[in-house]
């Protein structure tokens, strides 16, 4: 196993003996996603150093009302406040029992305590903390700020297919808070010359023309990206037995990588 992946894994399960299976296959596929979409696919430029400096840290929280919830973040995000000496990184609160089919009720104590609990505690120009879900969708205006009022009715549906692809920038296997220094934050932008969306544009360009090159397999596709798993599949373009190989995939998804990298050459992995 990856000894970075071993570590996070290792400093991230804390339950007792009979809770450790669960809280394991959870963290494990939250590492999935991290590293075969998040790092694999490149939607975050600035994850794989956290990740090489072993500063990720995953925390899974079971049950619980939506207080319980808000006060594991709070807590999350004063360890990381007060680990600022120690490079404290960034840490996933990990949700599985969270609305995970409801984006709105999801959001809705996201903005609790994004606009509140924030506040409250004068954290604002220290922390952010930013929803992924398995039903994300973003607002319908200029802001892309969610609302209400804009959801988009298809990412209740069992079907996502209707669903634009751009959504899944911030899709994830499980509701998850992921709290992050303002600090790191800042350092990004100003790599990014000032201009955050270009990493969202970028991205945006990459699920496209993945959308394009898996057309026939949307349902296979969308499911890649939610999870970070690769699946041998019968698709169109298979061998002999219908199937196509798994390093089939990875050379097509690589194909599409290679174009949007020289399409964009100002979003590195460089800090």
């Amino acid at each position: 196993m990856d000894p970075h992946r071993q570590r996070i894994l290792s400093s991230s399960i804390s339950s007792s003996q009979d809770e450790y299976q669960d809280e394991y296959e959870i963290v494990q596929n939250t590492l999935d996603w991290l590293q075969g979409v998040v790092m694999g696919l490149n939607l975050c430029p600035f994850a794989m150093p956290s990740y090489l400096q072993d500063q990720i840290h995953i925390r899974v929280q079971r049950g619980g009302n939506p207080t319980d919830y808000l006060a594991v973040v709070l807590e999350e995000t004063w360890n990381l406040v007060l680990s600022k000496q120690k490079n404290g990184g960034t840490t996933l609160v990990v949700c599985p029992d969270l609305f995970p089919e409801d984006f709105v009720e999801f959001v809705g104590i996201h903005n609790v305590f994004q606009e509140g609990v924030l506040v409250d505690q004068e954290l604002t120009e220290q922390i952010q903390v930013a929803p992924f879900h398995p039903k994300f969708v973003f607002a319908n205006d200029v802001d892309d700020e969610y609302d209400e009022d804009s959801h988009d009715d298809d990412a209740d549906d069992d079907d996502d297919d209707n669903v634009a692809i751009d959504n899944y920038t911030n899709r994830s296997p499980y509701p998850i808070f992921h709290i992050l220094r303002e600090e790191e934050v800042s350092k990004a932008v100003e790599i990014l010359e000032g201009d955050a969306s270009k990493v969202w544009r970028r991205n945006v360009d990459l699920l496209n023309a993945l959308e394009q090159e898996f057309e026939d397999e949307q349902e296979f596709l969308r499911s890649v990206i939610l999870k970070g798993k690769l699946q041998q599949h019968e698709c169109s373009n298979g061998n002999e037995d219908g199937h196509e190989s798994i390093q089939d995939y990875k050379r097509r998804i690589q194909r599409i990588l290679q174009k949007i990298k020289k399409k964009n050459t100002s979003v590195t992995n460089k800090r």
